[in-house]
């Protein structure tokens, strides 16, 4: 039988050889609030969803009790969007505007659904020479 002190060396011995062997260690990659390279405002309160598309990784936020969805008259809010990271020691990028590319005038507080979707077939039922890969994304 296995003490509860000799479980808890024992975890802390892979611990500390997972450390000196240089395993990936967490970093954070995103903090809301900045100006990315194109000129667009990175934000949001949360961020909803993560989604790995063609080789890069997609995030869709919310701005759920944020100042700039909360204190701005209609038509001036800061809408749910679409960040994307290129490589992993880059900056998110805003992707997808939601308030500003629906051409309706339509504020969206957060992105509801991001996924990255496959498709072998055309609208017949037919087989496609090569397989359509879409991200899509809902908001409300």
């Amino acid at each position: 039988m296995i003490s509860s002190c000799q479980t808890l060396y024992i975890g802390s011995a892979i611990a500390l050889a997972s450390f000196a062997l240089g395993e990936p260690r967490w970093s954070q990659s995103y903090a809301a609030g900045y100006i990315d390279q194109s000129g667009a405002y990175a934000g949001g309160s949360e961020i909803m969803h993560l989604v790995a598309h063609k080789g890069k990784m997609y995030a869709a936020n919310g701005y759920w009790v944020d100042a700039r969805w909360v204190i701005p008259p209609e038509g001036r809010k800061q809408s749910a969007q679409v960040l994307r990271l290129d490589q992993a020691d880059g900056e998110w990028q805003v992707d997808l505007d939601t308030g500003k590319t629906n051409g309706m005038g339509l504020e969206y507080m957060k992105g509801n659904v991001l996924k990255s979707v496959t498709f072998t077939r055309d609208r017949s039922g037919g087989l496609l020479a090569q397989p359509h890969r879409l991200l899509v994304m809902a908001a409300g």
